[in-house]
């Protein structure tokens, strides 16, 4: 993938991973990324909000109605999807839900060793995508 966007002497390159694939850019609103697929060409709209994380199956009919360059931006100033619900869950677990004239005695919610062991997993998922 190489980003068309800025001139013809700072074009950016995707880097890419141990196996050799691709691994795209950070979308921006404005952004022309050539592919470099069986027929090269310019990524869709629909492309980049998928790369976003959208559940672009079940947006079928709203972007058939929008061009591709607005999709493009909609995908360049959203915030991916998989972050937006991270940042939902912590705030959810941060908020304390109990009565505040409780005395509130806080126990940690999981080990040292069941820390490792989740760090240990989100090695082991990220080698798989």
């Amino acid at each position: 993938m190489i980003d068309l966007s800025p001139s013809a002497g700072r074009l950016s390159t995707s880097t890419f991973d141990d196996a050799g694939n691709d691994i795209a850019p950070c979308i921006l609103p404005r952004m022309h990324i050539w592919l470099h697929l069986e027929h090269e060409r310019l990524m869709l709209g629909r492309e980049a909000l998928l790369f976003q994380g959208f559940p672009i199956n079940r947006m079928l009919e709203k972007l058939s109605e929008m061009p591709e360059r607005l999709s493009q931006d909609l995908a360049g100033n959203a915030v991916a999807l998989p972050v937006s619900l991270a940042l939902l869950m912590a705030t959810i677990f941060s908020v304390s839900w109990k009565d505040t004239d409780e005395a509130v005695d806080y126990e940690p919610a999981s080990s040292c060793e069941e820390v490792q062991d989740a760090l240990a997993l989100l090695g082991i998922v990220g080698n798989f995508t």
